[in-house]
């Protein structure tokens, strides 16, 4: 069985990572703010505590309506993975290589005495060998109603199919306990106790017959179980319940329980059991009288919560129900003729159904309910954005964060009929890359302009850093030479910065760890200004890194003919002094190389920061039949890829958006969405920063055990829009305070008063409440309360809070209510 878990946000604390679509079908508030932790935004600018306090009310009352993040188990638990091999996507519980036994579980494993009912003592131990569910990115209508989602939500965790092996929990006993065989019964074992999975049950009927070869019969517990007895005329309290004497004789009683004769038309001997109106058993221990008249006969009685039956390699019954996938066994030791001994007991689980782990979603191990399995939200640190988009109909861009800051330039353009013919934007604005150690820049060729950028990367095995970079030709008359400068650019000024000024033929230049040589500088008034450069060890001209360290390889020129490998550009060369520098396309050029298509591709880092030791993926360059560029596939499939090499599958849809993630299977799982609902399709690519290896902390601890996990910050500023931009929003305040009202509703940052009411028939004693789409980041939406005054825009928290039924969450909504006493709020549009 698996269970949904909840807790409480906070003002502090991480975010929950994962995606989900903010839209909604007709449902009301809270709808589409609890499938994941939302952002509630007031203005930085807004009077100290007004605005502030509404939005700290709307996240108390959103404070157990938002899943938790996981968190670590209270109690009894050990984490499924170790610190040098970490729980990755695509890792299954293996990674907890071994058996786990009271080293990890001191409580629900620990070792033991167990005492027969003749008083002997045998020691035994306990362990648990887990199965080997795969951690997944996937999306599950069983899982989302579940986990009590409404929309269409992709998720990282275990979808663990029907009949999957999940775990095997054996008490292995060092000395076996030995019982005499009486009538096919184990008459030692049976009125004792036997320790399993951190409880006691009581063995009420142990019959050892019936067991295939090495295994003995069933064995019969109740959970829980109080022992009393009662003699003929008299009644006993045992376990809330009044037992008497109905019937009794040598071998056979009937009880009455509370009154109530049981069992009605039967009777029960040693051993058995009946289940009582309250689903608890009572059972026969032992039965005393003789067939002598006036004997008064007595009898020994246990009643226990719950009856669990075990028949070696048969599925257990929990209270005469068959528990499917639960599986038991006895093993029979080396005992004699008269007796038996008890070798071990094992039970295997296996899910009967589809089952899920997730950070919101424990999986509880049926029957026994001794222990469960969940998880935290992935271990990520915070992501850097890539986008590849198109720029106009016949360019590609590629936006990304390098070491100086965040740059964007484009990679390739298109002919008219949507042909792939340049590297760059334009035939006179061109991006200069090579395959080779040496890059030849034309500023201008015969005269017009040609190149105007290009990039240089450092890399080795543990570090990497790029800059884009521009080149300006030019004659030192003063000097009598050719001169070239370098400048790069500066995402954190957003301009050309010089780097290296004034040099010559035989210079270096140095940029951070960056360093080439310019070998030649020639310049022609009116025909061509170009320089020669030659790379240092560990630079090249064909990558970029990204400030995280993923590896973007460029696309650079290659002869017709040359190898298929990733960065090529296949051309028909032109060119009378050097190679490459003079082109046309090549039109035969293989899918993915050349003018029908290209294909872009991505390395990761390993989960050590290696770089590009992790796996590749790329993306396919096209055009539609509009001849418009767009990006058409991930790893060579639309939607977001497909299951083939280092993809997880096809892309998961978020909600209703025509958006599709997907994760890649390494250890630093770079997270892809292909957006395909404008006409031109793109894809963002978020990766991790810092120490980039991703995981899952999953965790098998005792069923009883709570999970310290919280839903994290709600409550931000609309200067911190970094933080809250890609989440489902609540905006507080209007245009006046709150920019990011303003950019909701289109309206100048700083709207106020007689401005605000020409824009939104909002005036004084007034309120909006209106739902909006895609405003801030695809698929998500957001949510403005905002009033003509401070008190007016608390108004508006107060009904999202105590009347949410009369907002409909669905976007484009919009209601505008007079302020009065509370709860006489008049609408005057929208309901």
């Amino acid at each position: 069985m698996f269970n949904f878990r909840k807790i409480s946000a906070i003002l502090t604390g991480a975010v929950m990572i994962g995606s989900t679509a903010g839209f909604a079908a007709a449902a009301n508030f809270p709808t589409g703010f609890t499938s994941s932790t939302p952002a509630i935004v007031y203005g930085a600018s807004a009077p100290p505590s007004a605005d502030l306090t509404a939005a700290n009310s709307i996240s108390s009352y959103l404070a157990d309506k938002v899943p938790t993040s996981g968190g670590t188990p209270t109690g009894d638990s050990v984490m499924i993975g170790k610190s040098s091999d970490h729980l990755n996507i695509n890792n299954t519980w293996a990674v907890l290589t071994g058996t786990i036994n009271n080293d990890d579980l001191s409580i629900l494993l620990a070792d033991g005495t167990y005492s027969a009912s003749d008083s002997d003592t045998y020691d035994y131990e306990q362990t648990i060998i887990l199965g080997k569910p795969e951690l997944k990115h996937f999306r599950d209508s069983d899982y989302e109603e579940a986990a009590g989602l409404s929309d269409k939500t992709p998720v990282i965790g275990f979808q663990i199919p029907s009949s999957t092996w999940v775990m095997n929990y054996t008490l292995q006993f060092t000395s076996d306990p030995e019982s005499d065989v009486v009538s096919g019964e184990a008459e030692d074992i049976e009125t004792s106790v036997i320790p399993l999975l951190g409880k006691e049950y009581y063995v009420s009927d142990f019959d050892v017959s019936g067991g295939s070869a090495g295994f003995l019969g069933k064995l019969t517990l109740l959970d829980s179980a109080e022992v009393g007895s009662v003699s003929e005329g008299e009644t006993a309290t045992v376990g809330g319940h009044e037992v008497g004497i109905a019937f009794i004789d040598n071998d056979e009683v009937k009880f009455t329980v509370d009154g109530v004769v049981v069992p009605g038309n039967d009777k029960l001997s040693k051993g058995e059991t009946h289940k009582l109106s309250d689903g608890s058993f009572i059972g026969v221990r032992d039965i005393s009288k003789l067939e002598v008249s006036g004997e008064t006969g007595s009898v020994s009685f246990s009643i226990g919560t719950g009856k669990l039956e075990i028949t070696s390699g048969s599925d257990i019954k929990l209270n005469d129900d068959t528990i499917t996938g639960l599986k038991g066994w006895v093993y029979n030791g080396s005992g004699t003729a008269t007796t038996i001994k008890v070798d071990k007991i094992e039970i295997e689980w296996k899910t009967d159904d589809e089952a899920f782990v997730s950070p919101v979603v424990d999986l509880t191990m049926p029957g026994f309910k001794a222990v469960k399995f969940s998880m935290n939200d992935l271990k990520r640190n915070e992501e850097e954005k890539i986008i590849v988009e198109r720029d106009s109909g016949t360019n590609i861009e590629l936006s990304l964060p390098i070491k100086d800051g965040n740059v964007n330039f484009d990679i390739l353009y298109a002919n008219a009929t949507g042909d792939l013919v340049g590297i760059g934007k334009a035939s006179d604005d061109r991006l200069a890359t090579s395959g080779n150690t040496t890059l030849k820049y034309y500023e201008k060729q015969s005269g017009a302009d040609y190149h105007k950028y290009f990039v240089a990367s450092y890399a080795t095995t543990t570090d990497s850093e790029s800059y884009l970079l521009r080149a300006k030709i030019a004659y030192d008359s003063g000097d009598n030479r050719n001169e070239t400068t370098i400048d790069k650019y500066s995402g954190a000024v957003n301009d050309w910065v010089e780097v290296c000024g004034g040099k010559i033929a035989g210079d270096d230049c140095d940029i951070g760890d960056v360093t080439f040589t310019i070998t030649s500088v020639q310049y022609t008034a009116g025909g061509n200004e170009t320089a020669l450069f030659t790379a240092s060890s560990n630079v090249n001209f064909s990558t970029i890194y990204t400030a995280g360290g993923l590896k973007i390889q460029l696309p650079y020129p290659v002869i017709s003919g040359s190898a298929n490998t990733p960065g090529a550009f296949q051309i028909n060369d032109t060119d009378s002094v050097g190679s490459g520098e003079e082109y046309t396309p090549n039109s035969t050029a293989t899918a993915g190389y050349g003018m029908a298509s290209y294909g872009m591709h991505f390395f990761d880092e390993d989960k050590d920061d290696n770089v590009a030791a992790g796996d590749a993926f790329n993306i396919t360059i096209d055009d539609t039949s509009d001849n418009n560029l767009q990006i058409s596939q991930v790893n060579g499939a639309v939607s977001g890829g497909v299951a083939i090499n280092n993809i997880q599958n096809a892309g998961l849809e978020l909600g209703e958006t025509s958006s599709y993630e997907t994760y890649i299977k390494d250890d630093v799982a770079s997270r892809i969405i292909h957006y395909t609902k404008p006409n031109e399709d793109y894809v963002e690519i978020y990766y991790p920063t810092g120490d980039s290896e991703t995981y899952a902390e999953a965790y098998l601890s005792e069923a009883s055990s709570s999970s310290t996990g919280e839903a994290g910050n709600m409550v931000y500023m609309d200067s911190e829009k970094d933080q809250w931009k890609d989440k489902n929003v609540i905006l507080v305040g209007g245009s006046c305070v709150n920019t990011a009202t303003a950019e909701a509703l289109g309206v100048t940052s700083g709207t106020c008063g007689s401005d605000w009411v020409a824009k939104t028939s909002v005036g004084e004693n007034k309120y909006l409440i209106q739902i909006v789409a895609d405003k801030f980041s695809t698929g998500k939406i957001a949510l403005i309360a905002a009033g003509y005054s401070a008190d007016d825009t608390k108004a508006a928290t107060d009904r999202l809070v105590n009347e949410p039924e009369t907002v409909a969450t669905t976007a484009g909504n919009a209601y505008i209510w007079t302020v009065g006493v509370t709860g006489t709020d008049v609408c005057l549009s929208g309901c």
